[in-house]
């Protein structure tokens, strides 16, 4: 127990400090929600029914239709066992941080056995800006999900690489299939491909004879992750494409542009953009944040 203790203790401390926050957030008893994801711990059944097309006439207060089904699963399973609706959101939280957070100790690992560095990058990446931001604030779903799938599909990925093993490359699309809601979004999945395709790139680069096995690798986890979601994915392309109303009307490159360049100023500007920090939302929330984020310096660390 000793040993395990000495050679784990970042992971333990990190989970006893996970698990307190949890206790925190939910000790009142009530069901947290906030925003364009509104209430999906409140009724799971009611959510099947709007989410079980790949587009849905829903403006906000809703999981992202069919990509979301495992995370309604998840909310029935524990609504069949009549638990506290409060309790299953609770679990749901901590499984989710305990996921990302352990991940980051392993890629530490990978780079250093040193314990400390392993604690204070799983450190880092649950109390990083971005993540009390847009992450737990927020309660967006989809990123919740991708906040937890992106370090664990990266020891997968990496490990793969490690060990030569092009079977990770189906196992990573299985176990992405829990995971499915962070794929929801289109600029989390070019993100999470971006990745993996930096990545077999950078390793065939660096090791000349690692290039088929970074070929091989990419098709397969690509054709099994379409495989392993097409039940979403598929539904999602056709009536995306079948119609011209999400290219001409829905969705058009001069509109992508003038939401992109409104939504820029409303946030601050470049500087801000580049930070991933929204000034309108510090501003009208001094009173929870404070004035620290707005301060030059911080906004200077921000960008680095």
């Amino acid at each position: 127990m000793k040993k395990f203790f000495e050679a784990q203790w970042p992971e333990v401390f990190l989970l006893v400090i996970i698990t307190i926050l949890i206790i925190v957030w939910f000790k009142s008893g009530m069901v947290l929600g906030t925003g364009e994801s509104g209430l999906p711990f409140y009724n799971s059944s009611q959510l099947f029914f709007r989410n079980r097309y790949a587009w849905a006439d829903v403006i906000i207060g809703s999981p992202t239709n069919q990509p979301g089904w495992p995370f309604l699963a998840f909310i029935s399973a524990g609504q069949a066992l009549h638990l506290p609706l409060f309790l299953i959101q609770a679990a749901f939280y901590w499984l989710i941080i305990v996921v990302g957070i352990l991940s980051v100790t392993k890629l530490s690992r990978f780079l250093s056995s040193n314990n400390l560095a392993a604690f204070l990058a799983g450190g880092f990446y649950l109390f990083n800006l971005f993540t009390l931001v847009s992450v737990v604030n927020r309660m967006l779903y989809p990123f919740l999900f991708i906040y937890a799938w992106l370090p664990l599909g990266l020891v997968i990925l990496i490990q793969a690489f490690k060990t030569y093993r092009l079977s990770l490359a189906v196992l990573l699309s299985l176990i992405s299939l829990p995971f499915s809601l962070a794929f929801a979004s289109f600029p989390l999945l070019e993100l999470w491909w971006g990745v993996v395709l930096l990545w077999c790139i950078y390793t065939a680069i660096i090791n000349n004879q690692n290039r088929l096995f970074s070929l091989k690798f990419f098709l397969l986890s690509l054709i099994s992750w379409v495989l392993v979601h097409l039940w979403w994915f598929g539904p999602l392309l056709i009536s995306t494409f079948s119609s011209s109303y999400a290219s001409m009307e829905a969705v058009t490159t001069q509109g992508n542009i003038q939401a992109f360049s409104a939504l820029s100023n409303l946030v601050g500007g470049t500087s801000y953009v580049l930070s991933f920090i929204d000034r309108s939302f510090f501003s009208s929330t001094s009173a929870a944040w404070g004035k620290f984020y707005l301060n030059p310096v911080v906004q200077f660390i921000a960008l680095i």
